[in-house]
């Protein structure tokens, strides 16, 4: 599975905690699932954790930003954007990624004018000023955290980390089990973080067996694309001692299908092997290596052109490939 959609009206409690547990998460008014990702050009592996709330300490981190920003007051709710969100997010988004447009309500909702989750925020003040809020989505056993944002002006108060912390805390508190940070993304340290408000405890999906294991079970084992990359790259090399042909070819637009207007339209893998025209058929046959099966897929797919691919530093890309159908083995 490299990305998935599903786009519903409402998302139950219940049916949040099972798309958790499944490594499915929240992008914007939809529910996503997704294993290789595209960032800054690159493409990265995402791994999904979770942090099982029953075994989970708050440590000394937490203590020491705790007594750091004592003088804070903390309330929690169900979510409500007011002015004061929407102009702090907008600060925060400026300072951090010299975004100018940001928008809460449509980072969270985009188009749509309703929210199919249980939202809550927890909101940080400066006597009656809002100087931090990070908001989360609750299920009946699990909770999903969202997005958090601060005054730029308050960074040296770790307000990003501090309020990952009281989430959990109150999560746990509410009987939860599961805290669901997001993911970690190989090669980017950015998101490393999530791994440190709870290393000891924490899982990690593994997507072939569907399972949650311990984070110090990990390996690059698990790195999808690699594996694609290396299996894909051999099926080449054994089609050509053959005399056959075979083309390595990255997928441009395979992230397309987050979107909910796309979902289900594009092919959604992100490289493959593209092995010609089939004889006698105006068709042609790509293999896709199966991330989660670990196995070669055959598909039949609509006869391409040369104004069908770019060469970008070295590797050709396909711009579009919208009608495929896989080959039964």
């Amino acid at each position: 599975m490299y990305s998935c959609t599903h786009i519903k009206e409402k998302i139950l409690p219940e049916e949040l905690d099972e798309y958790l547990s499944k490594g499915w998460y929240r992008m914007v008014h939809t529910i996503f699932a997704a294993n290789i990702l595209r960032r800054e050009g690159q493409l990265v592996n995402a791994i999904w954790l979770r942090h099982p709330l029953k075994e989970w300490e708050s440590g000394t981190t937490f203590k020491k930003l705790s007594k750091r920003n004592a003088s804070f007051r903390i309330e929690f709710g169900p979510l409500d954007i007011t002015a004061s969100h929407e102009t702090l997010y907008s600060i925060y988004r400026n300072y951090k990624f010299e975004d100018d447009q940001a928008d809460l309500r449509q980072s969270l909702f985009g188009p749509e004018t309703s929210n199919p989750f249980d939202s809550w925020v927890v909101n940080c003040y400066d006597d009656d000023k809002l100087i931090a809020a990070g908001i989360f989505d609750k299920g009946i056993n699990s909770a999903a955290g969202i997005v958090s944002f601060f005054d730029p002006a308050y960074e040296k108060f770790s307000l990003g980390t501090y309020l990952i912390y009281l989430k959990m805390i109150f999560c746990k508190s509410q009987g939860l089990d599961y805290f669901y940070p997001g993911y970690v993304l190989t090669g980017v340290p950015e998101f490393d973080y999530k791994l440190s408000i709870g290393r000891n405890s924490t899982e990690y999906f593994q997507l072939s067996t569907e399972k949650w294991l311990p984070w110090s079970e990990f390996n690059k084992e698990e790195w999808h694309l690699e594996n694609m990359l290396f299996h894909l790259e051999k099926t080449k090399e054994e089609l050509e001692a053959k005399g056959k042909f075979a083309k390595l070819v990255y997928y441009d637009p395979f992230d397309i299908t987050f979107y909910s207007q796309y979902a289900g339209q594009f092919w959604d893998c992100p490289v493959y092997l593209n092995l010609g025209v089939v004889e006698g058929y105006e068709t042609e046959l790509i293999v896709k290596y199966d991330i989660k099966s670990r196995q070669n897929q055959f598909f039949l797919t609509e006869l391409t052109t040369e104004e069908d691919y770019v060469v970008r530093d070295g590797k050709t890309y396909c711009v579009v490939l919208q009608w495929f159908d896989r080959v039964n083995q």
